[in-house]
């Protein structure tokens, strides 16, 4: 097929009615599963060989247009009496929450909140934290979604740029919030007490800073309760203002329409087939979209029962995970691929349904030892992967439950999403969206035309121009900056991020993922990231360095030495001379952020400090290996040891 001819069949699809695209996409299912005969084209986005994954009624049904306050509603109009929070051992129904949200919804108004304004919640995830979001969206405000662990100058930033009046924080950083306001104009703070849907927070909040802009939830929440109307539904209306993790640049944010997240909430019934008042673990935080959009609201909307935890972080995962499973028996999990990591450590029976692992890349090795870990403690357990990003409200692909798993995969697209593949540019060079789309086995850039799709970022047009493209059909894609495959059923293979492509001096791009994937399936290894840091030796270029952290912190030497020269013949033995990492380096734990992913610029920094230390000439083809100083034990030395050149204690 030519360019030309391309184009046109694009323009004619596009001018079908939605009615039209349905009938269409029910007659590539039938073409996908085989039941009729015709040549496909060998176009992904043409073809949509993954619609065989659905039924007939996923395709010609269609995503709710209503507000998602409008959509909790409705889809637990017969679930009023199931419990939708358990918050520190208070239970809320779904009749509750509900009326909560009224109540709140009420309190905005009064205290002066219009459709249209933008506020500002700076909280965890607590009982409140869901009836103002719902509130909020209920009356036509919008939620500036901000993580309160962030300095004061972010917040104010985020604060300020929004124009945000009215704040809503968790009382344990009234005094940064003290600081902010001398900063910036505020018309109303509110303080909350994480207690206080416990039963014991009436009287804490905002101790220490008196005067009328100040005030408690318990003041705000109890105002006299006036009928509020759910304000007028608008495709393009913003409903929430989520914040990018940052890791490779300066966060932005990210301006998520209802549609969002209601077509998410459809996508949910279509691909996890949970139960209503199955128990799912809520320990991703709102002010991600992954925490917000999948954590919250798609479960909410299947009628889930919320595990609620405020204080869960990264940093105490390890210890609070198990401690949580013990305690309260869920039956999903959603997180990271760390989580998968700890629990592989947990020596009792699991009582799990599924887990649900997205946020970050999971490597086909650990995913391999996750499974397996499952199938020992439990048949049943389910391994559920995704994909997305923020831009897309946190999900573009997931495994399904009713479908075969592919190891390394991360499901398949969306029943109403689209996806194609473009041939990799260099970083930073401009795409045409309308260049015929790669076919066949290559991997490429993946771009995807999703109604999760974000409207562009805040006050940010230089960079939503560089990520929302428009054909020449008028149809928005996303240009997601990952690189992907695409099997011949559709399932996606993740390959690794444009961005994290390690140039050498010489110009030549190594894989991260590559190198990652020999690390991750050694037994011993927990993580394995490859970094790039600045040659010594050459003006420009960088090198490639593989970052370990291992499962038995007490290792002895001999058993390091072992596992280091284990992983450097396999990549000698599967990877060509420039493609292999320059050096190794073992740390304690590797870095990650708040929101739970790899913390590429921090690891960054540390590879390169502990490079430097070395200062080894990088003309040989060795390998040259670092151990932290407290890797193998706290007393330890940095030094090096000539005779196996590698770097030990």
């Amino acid at each position: 097929m030519t360019r030309e001819e391309l184009i046109k069949l694009k323009e004619d699809i596009a001018k079908l009615s939605e009615d039209d695209q349905k009938k269409r996409d029910l007659y590539l299912r039938e073409l996908a599963l085989g039941h009729i005969e015709g040549p496909p084209t060998g176009y992904r986005s043409i073809d949509k060989v993954w619609l065989k994954h659905y039924t007939e009624d996923d395709i010609m049904s269609s995503i709710p247009k209503r507000r998602l306050y409008e959509d909790l509603v409705s889809y637990n109009k017969n679930n009023l009496n199931e419990i939708a929070i358990e918050y520190f051992g208070s239970k809320i129904t779904y009749k509750s929450l509900i009326d909560n949200i009224d109540r709140v919804a009420s309190s905005l108004v009064q205290t002066g909140v219009k459709k249209g304004d933008i506020v500002s919640v700076c909280l965890p995830y607590l009982p409140e934290t869901v009836y103002l979001i719902y509130a909020l969206n209920k009356i036509g405000a919008i939620v500036n979604m901000i993580d309160p662990r962030i300095n004061d100058q972010l917040i104010a930033d985020y604060i300020g740029n929004a124009n945000s009046k009215y704040v809503f924080i968790i009382d344990k950083i009234e005094k940064k919030m003290e600081r902010i306001m001398s900063k910036i104009q505020i018309n109303q703070v509110v303080s909350i007490s994480p207690l206080y849907s416990h039963g014991n927070g009436l009287l804490r909040g905002f101790s220490s800073i008196k005067g009328s802009k100040y005030i408690k939830w318990n003041d705000f929440f109890n105002m006299n309760l006036v009928k509020t109307e759910v304000a007028e539904y608008n495709d393009q209306e913003l409903a929430v203002i989520e914040y990018t993790s940052g890791t490779s640049g300066i966060p932005k944010g990210v301006m998520l329409p209802n549609e969002s997240f209601n077509s998410l909430a459809y996508f949910q019934f279509q691909c996890l087939k949970n139960k209503v008042g199955d128990k799912f673990l809520l320990i991703m935080p709102p002010f991600i979209a992954y925490g917000l959009v999948v954590g919250m609201h798609d479960m909410l909307c299947q009628g889930q029962h919320l595990l609620m935890v405020p204080s869960f972080t990264l940093e105490k995962a390890p210890e609070l995970l198990p401690k949580l499973v013990d305690k309260y028996h869920p039956d999903y999990i959603m997180g990271v691929p760390n989580f998968l990591a700890i629990l592989m450590k947990y020596n009792k029976k699991l009582s799990l349904k599924g887990m649900i692992v997205g946020g970050d890349h999971l490597d086909p090795a650990i995913e391999k030892r996750g499974r397996a870990f499952f199938s020992r403690s439990d048949s049943t357990i389910g391994l559920y992967k995704g994909w997305g990003m923020t831009e897309i409200a946190s999900c573009g692909a997931f495994t399904k439950t009713d479908i075969p798993n592919k190891i390394g995969s991360v499901g398949i697209p969306l029943s109403k999403s689209n996806v194609m593949l473009l041939k990799r540019r260099e970083y930073g060079a401009r795409y045409d969206i309308n260049e015929p789309e790669i076919t066949g086995d290559e991997d490429g850039i993946l771009f995807t035309s999703s109604p999760a799709a974000m409207l562009g970022y805040y006050h940010r047009d230089d960079a939503t121009n560089e990520v929302i493209y428009v054909d020449n059909q008028g149809v928005k894609w996303v240009n997601t900056g990952d690189v992907f495959h695409i099997d011949e059923d559709g399932y996606l293979f993740f390959r690794g991020r444009e961005k994290r492509i390690v140039v050498r001096p010489d110009g030549h791009n190594i894989p991260a993922n590559q190198i990652e994937g020999i690390g991750n399936g050694h037994p011993l290894v927990d993580t394995a990231v490859v970094v790039g840091v600045p040659s010594r030796k050459y003006s420009h270029g960088n090198n490639a360095v593989l970052c370990l952290s291992l499962n038995d912190k007490n290792i002895t030497e001999n058993d390091l030495n072992t596992v280091l020269n284990d992983i450097k013949k396999q990549c000698y033995k599967q990877l060509q001379p420039r493609d292999r990492a320059k050096y190794f380096i073992v740390l304690d734990e590797i870095p990650y952020t708040m929101n739970g992913k790899v913390d590429y610029r921090k690891l960054t920094t540390i590879a390169q400090e502990k490079i430097v230390e070395l200062n080894k000439d990088e003309g040989s083809q060795d390998v040259f290996y670092i151990i932290d100083e407290h890797a193998i034990t706290p007393s330890k030395v940095l030094k090096l040891r000539k005779d196996d050149n590698i770097m030990l204690n």
